[in-house]
């Protein structure tokens, strides 16, 4: 993990990059880690992905914040071959909770990102 100052917080994630795992459909399903907030609630992290989609059509991408329900996730659709797509403009998460994200399609999509952690 790189760590490095970033404005008045810190950059706490490694850059990501990974071939998220397909599923058969949308389902609430336990997607692949992508960041652990930080413990506690007098901090908060800030998370910043993009998402890249190297499929001719577009993939569904489900992030899932802090719980695999409905109420913790929500599904953006990636469009093919279009460079990088912000898919998490800076949404917090705290108290320890886990960020998990999956695809409709396996190995097209590809997430890279950073977090800043305040205050």
């Amino acid at each position: 993990m790189s760590v490095s100052l970033y404005g008045s917080g810190q950059t706490v994630i490694q850059a990501v990059s990974t071939n998220l795992t397909g599923t058969a459909a949308l389902t609430l399903q336990t997607g692949q880690i992508i960041h652990s907030g930080v413990a506690g609630t007098s901090q908060y992290d800030e998370v910043f992905l993009y998402a890249t989609n190297r499929a001719n059509s577009g993939v569904y991408l489900m992030l899932q914040w802090g719980a695999v329900t409905s109420g913790d996730s929500f599904q953006v659709t990636v469009p093919p071959n279009d460079g990088l797509t912000l898919v998490s403009p800076g949404l917090v998460i705290n108290s320890g909770s886990i960020l998990r994200a999956y695809a409709n399609v396996a190995n097209h999509i590809s997430v890279q990102g950073y977090v800043q952690r305040g205050p």
